[in-house]
């Protein structure tokens, strides 16, 4: 039954990535649209990715699901709300709450970052609440509208450690 929730929920987040992804976000003639005039310019943007790794206080293989939307602050910083899905084989969590990332190199089509999402959730255990605190890095590359990145993360919720090497899509 786990993993039925699992897979149903794997596809659910795909959905909500790829019709996003099927959406126009801006002028037709492909520059980005942008709500504040000068240097400094707003865009949306999202992301859906997944992690595969290890938890080390429980000492299983762990999978993460997770999606985050938000704005894009001139060409570095981002900061959004994220939703997230950590499976073990004894324990799931959701969680949801705030993401940060600032991208370096920002004329480069290979961008290295770094971010932060912190928040709370639920163990399907406990059923108690949670505090997750899920630092990031990885590289991000450029291929038009949309990003492929991949990197290290790792999620630290309650009495859980995981160490996951995540990749996704950005658009």
């Amino acid at each position: 039954m786990k993993r039925f929730f699992v897979v149903i929920l794997s596809f659910c987040l795909f959905l909500c990535g790829t019709d996003a992804l099927a959406q126009s976000f801006g002028p037709s003639d492909g520059s980005s649209s942008s709500f504040v005039s000068g240097p400094s310019t707003l865009r949306y943007r999202g992301f859906l990715e997944y992690g595969l790794g290890y938890d080390v206080f429980e000492g299983e293989m762990s999978f993460e699901a997770s999606t985050s939307h938000g704005v894009q602050i001139g060409d570095c910083f981002y900061v959004g709300a994220y939703f997230n899905f950590y499976n073990t084989d004894s324990d799931t969590s959701l969680s949801g709450g705030v993401d940060t990332r600032y991208f370096f190199c920002p004329s480069s089509q290979v961008r290295p970052y770094v971010g932060l999402q912190a928040g709370g959730g639920v163990w399907s255990r406990w059923k108690d609440p949670i505090f997750a605190i899920m630092p990031m890095g990885g590289v991000s590359f450029s291929l038009r509208k949309i990003n492929l990145s991949m990197g290290l993360k790792s999620a630290y919720m309650f009495e859980t450690l995981g160490l996951l090497f995540h990749f996704g899509i950005g658009f």
